[in-house]
């Protein structure tokens, strides 16, 4: 065969595979891609204060917290927060104020629902039986199992607020949304009055050497999302 014939049959030999190479790598793509972060719903105890205490030192050691009056503040195995006050013991003339504020320290807003009056626990017979913490109240609190609340003897008040970054406002239950970072505040009073007369003489005398407890919770709930539509890029022109 001619050589120059042969040259020519090997060229396009050689021209076919590299073809081949470059119109194998010609292609296009679109890529769609999501990052989806699951909000967090978390309403933390941030701040708690003795506003105003008024008690007996039965010990007569010039110490009253921690002492007389016990508060412990934590969060549970479920992540819940907890307050437990013990006052022992009561007496005639006795108050406490307080103040605590609860954080939205989560991602989504949320409501606070509350009921009044609180589950108060039932007087227990035997005065050096704790009740302690575990079980809610179950006995009616019609008399004579009731602990007389609020009665002749005590006074109890309770106020809540939402704290946000322009002010501090009066809220009731379901009323409004607190945001990342706004304050559900609850302040409270409670005092166990000095019998003034025959009467609340007699009920002072039916509650000594009782235990007693007042239940109060809150429940927080995220808020309802916001249904919408009709975003489109580009966007129309004017």
């Amino acid at each position: 065969m001619n050589k120059k014939m042969l040259a020519l049959l090997i060229l396009p030999l050689m021209v076919l595979p590299l073809a081949s190479f470059g119109y194998a790598h010609l292609y296009d793509s679109v890529t769609k891609k999501y990052k989806l972060y699951v909000g967090t719903m978390y309403a933390n105890i941030t701040g708690f204060h003795v506003d105003n205490l008024r008690l007996i030192d039965k010990d007569n050691d010039g110490v009253l917290f921690g002492d007389e009056l016990v508060i412990d503040i934590f969060e549970d195995a479920d992540g819940v927060f907890n307050v437990r006050i013990l006052v022992n013991p009561v007496s005639p003339n006795f108050i406490l104020d307080t103040t605590m504020n609860i954080t939205n320290v989560g991602d989504l807003p949320w409501t606070v629902t509350w009921t009044l009056p609180p589950i108060i626990g039932p007087m227990w017979d035997n005065g050096t039986t704790d009740p302690c913490w575990l079980t809610p109240p179950t006995k009616s609190l019609a008399p004579p199992e009731s602990p007389m609340w609020p009665s002749e003897l005590w006074s109890w008040e309770i106020s809540y607020w939402k704290i946000n970054s322009t002010g501090r406002y009066p809220a009731t239950s379901t009323e409004h949304v607190y945001k990342p970072g706004n304050i559900f505040q609850v302040v409270q009073h409670i005092d166990l009055k000095q019998p003034t007369n025959a009467v609340e003489q007699a009920l002072y005398r039916d509650i000594m050497g009782k235990w007693f407890w007042i239940w109060e919770s809150f429940a927080f709930e995220s808020e309802d999302p916001i249904t919408t539509s009709s975003w489109t890029w580009p966007p129309p022109i004017a």
